[in-house]
């Protein structure tokens, strides 16, 4: 019974390989007309496909079903259903059709398609890695809040006296009863404002509930930025408006006549730190460009070796027994040399983190403004304290 009917079925095979043919023969046709197969050619090539591997399907279970029904008898020599039918002319004519389709239209009938899986992102059937947190970029250092003096105030404004002019006239008397010298002293009343560092970030209500740590990680690089900030003011602040007035804005200029065309960036140093101490005042710090000091430190000497450095061990970063401030703040090719006595960094209200809705349409649109803000004012009392100046060119 099985064998008549796997018998049937390989001519229904036979005849839908002979309409496959003509289908495979009118998509050649149109491809070198139109350039494709018509829609309708496609549809009935996959109605027939479809066809066929249904018979297909029904014939291998059949065969299965055969072989499983043999008796174990001494004609071993016998083929089976299975093999009679993969030698028949249906089940070749079945392979010849889907070489076919396959290279011809695109459809196999007896080939299975290759399991892979998509690449890149979305894919359907492997699970990507989330690395945990979130990857920050690199941080400057800051370092001017460690050279001053830091006092906190309580006003807007600051004011200070400084000396305007000493004119020293002590001497001998000439005679007994006769007027001694008078010497001379003025001063001026100085003032300079408090002023307002902030910057904020819009977030929406849904993503600040659904990535609670988000909100700390912004909270960190809000603050950073705001120091950023005032680090780059106290250097170089213009003052302009209600801006702060920096440490190099006020300071004095090197006297750069001293130098000469042999002079290195370390001479230009020394001979900085020698104007300074001719005002009686101590010279604590050097603070220059990161480029600038690594220039320093690759200094050799005649025999080859560093002059400032092993390249094999932590050096301390030291110039002329003065501690060396490598910041990127510091314009390239510039210095400063200084005394903590020189400045003082007046700190009204601390950097502070505020969340609020209350902005514009934010409550309407879910939405929280994450805000990072502080009050700082800088005096330079004594300008003469610090020296900057710009390095010859060593080319």
């Amino acid at each position: 019974m099985e064998k008549d009917e796997t018998t049937e079925l390989s001519k229904k095979l036979e005849t839908i390989e002979a309409e496959l043919q003509k289908f495979i023969t009118k998509a050649q046709e149109e491809t070198g007309k139109a350039g494709t197969a018509s829609a309708e050619t496609k549809s009935a090539v996959e109605k027939l496909t479809a066809e066929a591997k249904s018979i297909l399907n029904r014939i291998d279970d059949l065969e299965k079903r055969m072989d499983s029904g043999l008796e174990n008898t001494d004609d071993k020599a016998e083929k089976s259903i299975g093999e009679l039918f993969t030698e028949s002319d249906a089940y070749k004519s079945a392979i010849a059709a889907d070489r076919k389709i396959v290279d011809k239209v695109g459809i196999g009938l007896l080939h299975k398609a290759t399991m892979i899986n998509a690449t890149g992102q979305n894919q359907p059937l492997v699970q990507a890695y989330r690395v945990p947190g979130i990857i920050t970029p690199p941080t400057q250092r800051l370092t001017m809040r460690d050279l001053f003096p830091v006092i906190r105030v309580t006003s807007n404004l600051i004011e200070y006296v400084r000396e305007a002019s000493f004119t020293n006239n002590a001497g001998y008397q000439a005679t007994e009863g006769a007027a001694k010298p008078e010497s001379g002293l003025t001063f001026e009343m100085l003032h300079k404002p408090v002023q307002t560092l902030a910057h904020w970030i819009p977030i929406s209500n849904q993503l600040l509930a659904d990535a609670p740590a988000l909100q700390g990680y912004i909270n960190t690089r809000l603050l950073y930025g705001l120091k950023l900030k005032e680090e780059q003011e106290l250097i170089g602040g213009t003052g302009a408006g209600n801006t702060i007035s920096g440490i190099v804005t006020n300071a004095s200029a090197y006297n750069d006549a001293a130098d000469t065309d042999g002079d290195t960036r370390i001479d230009t140093i020394h001979k900085a730190g020698e104007q300074l101490e001719k005002t009686f005042y101590p010279w604590d710090f050097t603070v220059m460009n990161v480029a600038d000091w690594a220039a320093i430190e690759r200094v050799k000497k005649t025999d080859g070796g560093y002059l400032f450095a092993n390249p094999q061990a932590v050096n301390s970063r030291m110039l002329w027994g003065r501690p060396v401030i490598p910041s990127a703040a510091m314009e390239e090719g510039t210095f400063l040399v200084g005394s903590s006595m020189a400045a003082t960094i007046w700190d009204r209200d601390d950097a502070t983190i505020e969340v609020s809705r209350e902005h514009s349409d934010f409550f309407t649109k879910n939405l929280t403004a994450l805000l990072v803000e502080e009050r700082l004012g800088l005096t330079v009392q004594i300008p003469d304290a610090l020296i900057c100046g710009a390095f010859i060119s060593e080319d």
